[in-house]
C-alpha cells in the first residue's frame, strides 16, 4: 500500500520544485521545474526562485546565481528578475504550471516566452493545462 503525505501550499504562494529526484545538487540542475501557485482571497500570488552552480562560491565571488520572481495578478503569471545583481546561465526549464484556487475555468491559455514572436496555446483540461512539449527557461 503507497502512502501519501500530504503538502499544504499558503494561499497567495508561488512554489518551485524539482520534477525528480537526484544524488547530489548536480542531479537537480538537469531536471525541470514544476511551478505551483496558490491563489489568495484576492486571486494573486508571488514566489521567487534562486539558482546557482549548488557546488562553488560562484554565486559570492562573481554574483553567479539567478534570482527570478513570479507573480499572479489580475490572471497573468509573469517571471522577470528579482533583482539587478546576478548573471548564471543554466539550462532549467519550467516543464508544468499548477494553479491552485482558480474560481472560473479559463477558455484558454497562452504561454509567451520574451523574445519569442508569438505565444503557444495551452490546453485545459478539468484538472490541469497540457501544453506543447517545447519547454519554457525562466531566465
Amino acid at each position: 500500500m503507497e502512502e501519501a503525505v500530504p503538502v499544504f501550499q499558503r494561499g497567495g504562494s508561488v512554489v518551485c520544485r524539482s520534477t525528480g529526484s537526484g544524488k547530489c545538487t548536480a542531479d537537480y540542475q538537469e531536471l525541470p521545474l514544476n511551478v505551483t501557485v496558490a491563489l489568495n482571497s484576492q486571486g494573486s500570488a508571488d514566489g521567487d526562485l534562486y539558482l546557482d552552480d549548488g557546488h562553488s562560491f560562484e554565486y559570492r565571488d562573481r554574483k553567479a546565481f539567478c534570482l527570478r520572481r513570479f507573480n499572479l495578478l489580475s490572471g497573468r503569471l509573469l517571471c522577470r528578475p528579482a533583482t539587478g545583481e546576478g548573471r548564471f546561465d543554466c539550462e532549467t526549464v519550467v516543464q508544468s504550471v499548477t494553479i491552485m484556487g482558480v474560481k472560473n475555468k479559463p477558455s484558454r491559455v497562452n504561454v509567451h516566452v520574451s523574445g519569442e514572436e508569438r505565444g503557444e496555446r495551452c490546453f485545459f483540461n478539468h484538472k490541469h493545462m497540457q501544453r506543447s512539449p517545447k519547454q519554457v527557461k525562466p531566465h
